[in-house]
C-alpha cells in the first residue's frame, strides 16, 4: 500500500472595491504552505522484478532523494461584477491564477514543477419577471497546460436548483 500524506496551512485575503452604485471589483490573494510525505518503503520498482518475480531484497536504481517535500503556493484572482438590486441582469467577469510561483514538488533530484493554472470566468444571472426564477449561464476557460472550456447553467426557483454542465478539452493547432 502506498502512503502519501498532505498537510496544508493557508491564508486568504480579499478586498472589494465599489466602482459605482452597482459595480464592484474584487481582488483576492491566497498563500498556502504545503508539505507532502511519501512512505518510500511501500514502493516497488521495475528493476526489483527478475524473471517475472518480485523480490524486495533486489536493489533498485530508483533514486528518491527525499520522502518529504514542502513548498509555498501563491494564488490570486480579480473579478468585476455588476449587482444592481432591481436589475434583471447581474453579470461578472474574472481572471484567476494558481501556482504563480515556481513550485518544485518532486521527490527525486531534479525539477518536477507544478504547472501554472490560469482561468477566465464569466456569467450573467437573468432574473425572471416575478423574480422567483433565475437563470445563470456561465463559461469558464482554464489552461494547465491543457486548455479546457467549461459551460454550465443553473436554474433556481427559490425552492429547488437545477444545473447542467459540459467540459471540453480544446486542441491547440
Amino acid at each position: 500500500d502506498l502512503y502519501l500524506e498532505n498537510e496544508d496551512a493557508g491564508l486568504a485575503l480579499g478586498y472589494r472595491l465599489k466602482t459605482s452604485n452597482s459595480g464592484f471589483i474584487s481582488f483576492s490573494v491566497m498563500g498556502d504552505y504545503i508539505q507532502k510525505t511519501l512512505d518510500v518503503g511501500s514502493l516497488t520498482f521495475d528493476d526489483q522484478y527478475v524473471l517475472g518475480s518480485y523480490n524486495s531484497s533486489n536493489s533498485t536504481n530508483a533514486v528518491i532523494a527525499n520522502n518529504k517535500v514542502s513548498f509555498f503556493d501563491l494564488n490570486a484572482g480579480l473579478m468585476w461584477y455588476f449587482n444592481e438590486k432591481d436589475s434583471k441582469l447581474n453579470g461578472y467577469f474574472g481572471f484567476s491564477g494558481y501556482h504563480l510561483n515556481s513550485i518544485n514538488e518532486t521527490y527525486i533530484n531534479g525539477n518536477g514543477n507544478l504547472p501554472k493554472l490560469y482561468s477566465v470566468q464569466t456569467g450573467v444571472k437573468i432574473k425572471g419577471k416575478d423574480t422567483k426564477l433565475d437563470f445563470t449561464p456561465k463559461i469558464w476557460y482554464f489552461k494547465q497546460p491543457i486548455k479546457h472550456l467549461h459551460v454550465d447553467y443553473t436554474i433556481s426557483d427559490k425552492a429547488s436548483i437545477r444545473s447542467e454542465e459540459h467540459t471540453s478539452e480544446l486542441q491547440s493547432h
